[in-house]
């Protein structure tokens, strides 16, 4: 049996290579070898392929020993089955979703800009009529004490509708992400809510310099922080919240802690809400995982693994798991 494997040594390492480096999957990695040689067994294993007819594929390998009465390995089975579809699939539906990610933020974008630049103008106009309106009134002396005291209560209302507006445009869209990146984003958001967080204690960590990633990846990271922080002090009612970014193993990582009253996320209780529903989809648009996990009295953690890489490598993974097409 051992020989037989071992005859089909030059087959494996010509057909069998990892995507998309072209790395050759070693004879003793391949699963059937190590249920043959350490009595492993291998269970859903996804390997990348180039075909005989040189396009590229994955196969979902499953192998396990066969041993006689005395538990000695005599023998090893193995299936594969080939998912190239299923993962072209996934993928396409991956670009279909940042795709209409992009549509919404643009839209988000457009509505912005028009509360900006236009319901602001016309506020900021309406103030200055008012302000020339009582200035008329005191030069005519025809306006008494309450008239004074109504102009300006319809001012200061202007001023607060003028503040709403401002950072309703900011939410819909950030423009500081645009213009200063992510880091600089998450540090001003983090002030922001720690400032209105009523004596909670905010702490924000982050490496010294991150350099401006993918902008659908940038935005994705700053709505689920935007999310996990929105939760956290509107439902958590926490002591102390964190919010972390780092770049480990080729992934961008973000996480959101809070010591506040928790859920049990391991029966799904508290996840299946709007909110916690958009963040999966971000981080899905996005290709990455996000995961929530939280007990009763212990508070709640938000992880974002977001991989780091930029648009054009995205579509050449896809183009190569195509096979081209």
């Amino acid at each position: 049996m051992h020989k037989r494997i071992k005859t089909e040594r030059a087959f494996l390492k010509e057909v069998m290579r990892q995507m998309p480096a072209g790395v050759v999957i070693v004879f003793e990695d391949w699963p059937i070898t190590r249920s043959a040689t350490n009595g492993e067994s291998v269970m859903n294993e996804e390997i990348e392929i180039l075909r005989g007819d040189g396009t590229r594929g994955v196969i979902l390998a499953n192998s396990a020993p066969v041993r006689d009465r005395a538990g000695k390995i005599i023998a090893a089975v193995m299936t594969n089955y080939d998912i190239t579809e299923r993962k072209y699939a996934e993928l396409l539906r991956s670009r279909f979703k940042s795709y209409l990610q992009d549509v919404r933020e643009e839209e988000r974008r457009r509505l912005a800009r028009e509360l900006h630049d236009e319901a602001g103008q016309e506020l900021t106009a309406i103030s200055m009529r008012l302000e020339l309106l009582r200035h008329k009134l005191a030069e005519a002396g025809s306006a008494d004490a309450a008239v004074n005291a109504e102009l300006e209560e319809l001012a200061a209302i202007l001023r607060t509708t003028h503040q709403s507006l401002r950072r309703l445009a900011h939410a819909l869209h950030p423009y500081m992400l645009e213009q200063f990146g992510l880091l600089e984003s998450l540090r001003a958001l983090s002030r922001e809510v720690g400032g209105d967080s009523g004596g909670v204690k905010l702490s924000f960590a982050a490496p010294g310099d991150l350099p401006r990633l993918h902008p659908n990846t940038e935005i994705s990271i700053y709505r689920i922080a935007q999310e996990a922080l929105n939760n956290a002090f509107k439902h958590a009612r926490p002591r102390a919240v964190g919010v972390r970014l780092e770049v480990l193993n080729g992934q961008v990582v973000l996480t959101v802690k809070d010591d506040g009253r928790g859920f049990d996320s391991s029966r799904g209780n508290g996840i299946g809400g709007i909110g916690f529903a958009s963040m999966y989809e971000r981080a899905d648009a996005a290709g990455g995982k996000l995961e929530v996990t939280s007990a009763e009295g212990e508070g709640t953690e938000v992880t974002l693994r977001v991989p780091y890489v930029g648009a054009a490598e995205g579509e050449e993974v896809l183009f190569l798991l195509s096979g081209g097409r």
